[in-house]
């Protein structure tokens, strides 16, 4: 199993239950697999899409995106 998926059944976030730096490293990673490349592994662990979802749709993010575009 994952061990992303084990921690984030644990927790909300890679550190806890706040956003923190951990978290933040992942979103230009996550993006590219994810949208760039349509790479779908978040799908296959629960725990991991939620987290991702939470962090990927935080409005800095996306206002992050739309600057680079």
């Amino acid at each position: 199993m994952c061990s992303y998926e084990v921690l984030l059944n644990k927790q909300k976030y890679l550190a806890g239950d706040v956003v923190t730096l951990a978290d933040l490293f992942h979103l230009p990673w996550g993006h590219v697999a994810h949208v760039e490349y349509s790479v779908k592994v978040f799908d296959a662990y629960p725990a991991v899409s939620r987290w991702w979802k939470d962090i990927s749709l935080r409005r800095a993010w996306i206002e992050t995106l739309k600057t680079a575009a």
